[in-house]
């Protein structure tokens, strides 16, 4: 009895570990939109793939509120305007979210950002 219930212990450790969600991740910004910005996500995709990796690359929509925190890699306070088409940039998230499967779903979750930090 204690083999079986350490068994279903170690699969349900295994299978978390392979859900494989995202609280930050960073790219280039492809476009800048009314409230969100769309980030290069193709690293998130493609992470923990073994084959036929896809070499088409993927953008998501991540949105800012007024509690959204931007700044530099010196964690100096900047305003939204500096980020623009181009920049790279660390978003990091509000709730961890398991990227590719997001984008996946037919109707996916809204990415919400708590912090945008400007690398270059």
């Amino acid at each position: 009895m204690y083999r079986f219930i350490a068994g279903v212990l170690l699969l349900i450790i295994l299978l978390t570990g392979c859900a494989s969600n995202t609280v930050s991740f960073q790219g280039q910004i492809e476009d800048v939109g009314e409230g969100s910005f769309v980030v290069n996500c193709t690293d998130e995709m493609n992470k923990g793939a073994k084959d036929n990796i896809n070499s088409i690359g993927y953008g998501c929509p991540v949105y800012y509120s007024d509690g959204t925190i931007f700044y530099d890699t010196d964690g100096k306070s900047i305003t939204i305007d500096k980020f623009l088409q181009g920049s790279e940039v660390k978003v990091i998230l509000t709730k961890p979210v398991n990227i590719r499967n997001n984008k996946e779903n037919k109707q996916p979750k809204i990415l919400m950002m708590k912090e945008m930090i400007l690398i270059n």
